[in-house]
């Protein structure tokens, strides 16, 4: 069997499953984003107007923390050399994304503290439930991605 270099060689084959958790958290990080700007819509001139510039921190965050991804996760990029390093690769981006995520869930978790006291802030419950699970499961991929060189 000759070997057609159109053909995926193990190179190709092993950055399939990054890829695929690649895509993962890029998606995970569009959910949080996405419910976070909700969120931040229907606060600002609202009622829910104290929850403004918490709201609008989680967004920055999560705006950060897309950015960080893309670029540690770029296939051009860190990732691409990571034979030389794996291990301080897969430590830096575990602490450099967790740093985001880990602000984005304190305050969603500051939100739904005030929210049991302050009967407008109730309805944002759900979706910071959403928004917490979204970034839960983002540092579970994270560490997914972290461990991926080893």
């Amino acid at each position: 069997m000759s070997t057609d270099e159109s053909s995926p060689g193990p190179q190709h084959i092993r950055g399939a499953p990054l890829a695929g958790l690649r895509q993962e958290l890029l998606t995970s990080i569009d959910a949080v984003t996405g419910v976070s700007q909700v969120l931040l819509e229907d606060a600002r001139g609202g009622r829910l107007e104290d929850a403004a510039e918490i709201l609008a921190r989680m967004h920055r965050a999560g705006a950060e923390l897309r950015t960080m991804a893309a670029s540690f996760l770029d296939p051009a990029g860190a990732f691409a050399t990571a034979a030389e390093d794996p291990v301080a690769l897969g430590s830096h981006i575990r602490h450099e994304l967790r740093n985001p995520v880990n602000a984005l869930i304190g305050y969603a978790e500051l939100l739904r503290e005030d929210g049991c006291v302050e009967g407008d802030l109730r309805d944002l419950e759900p979706d910071l439930e959403r928004l917490l699970e979204a970034a839960h499961q983002v540092n579970g991929l994270i560490g997914r991605i972290a461990a991926f060189p080893d």
